[in-house]
């Protein structure tokens, strides 16, 4: 439940939030850590939004544009469960560093944004042949779906019919949160 003041910090963050350009919206959830090992970078890890998503996202709500008055309740909506969602698009560490636990204590900070940011969704995709990272996500709670299985979005539309596609080559791992009330 958020408090009066939280809603008038989300009212103000999509009121600003449609003030931008659709080419940046994705911005808004993007978080990038670099991991380092005497001041030198051995690991990233990239989270954000996922344009593909946005796509989907963008044409449920319809061609509404923002006005000068009020967000309707449908952009809205859109808006909260757009940002509601992040996909972690890269976790790499230097060959000679892995194996030491600098990919989980990544995946580990991606996770502690998706809490801290109260995330409904957490999700990314790698190549099927990749089947170490099948137990790497799994550990960390995530779901690891068959290769080419699409993700489902129904945690965020509301319609269970509405899923994303991948490359039949590729797994999409997923992990879902409810949110905690304040």
């Amino acid at each position: 439940m958020l408090r009066r003041s939280g809603l008038r910090e989300v009212a103000c963050s999509l009121e600003q939030l449609t003030q931008l350009p659709d080419s940046q919206w994705g911005l808004a959830r993007m978080t990038v850590r670099v991991l380092r090992l005497n001041d030198a970078p051995i690991g990233a890890l990239i989270m954000g939004a996922h344009r593909r998503l946005w796509d989907v996202m963008h044409s449920r709500m319809g061609a509404e544009a923002p006005g000068d008055g009020e967000p309707s309740l449908d952009l809205t909506n859109f808006m909260i469960a757009a940002l509601s969602v992040a996909k972690i698009h890269t976790i790499v560490v230097d060959p000679e560093q892995q194996g030491r636990g600098h990919g989980t204590r990544l995946l580990r900070s991606a996770l502690d944004t998706a809490i801290r940011d109260k995330l409904i969704m957490v999700y990314g995709q790698f190549a099927a042949e990749r089947t170490p990272l099948v137990s790497f996500y799994e550990r960390a709670g995530f779901a690891v779906l068959d290769p080419g299985e699409p993700l489902s979005l129904a945690v965020i539309t509301g319609n269970g019919a509405d899923a994303m596609t991948g490359l039949a080559s590729d797994r999409f791992f997923v992990r879902e949160q409810r949110p905690t009330g304040d």
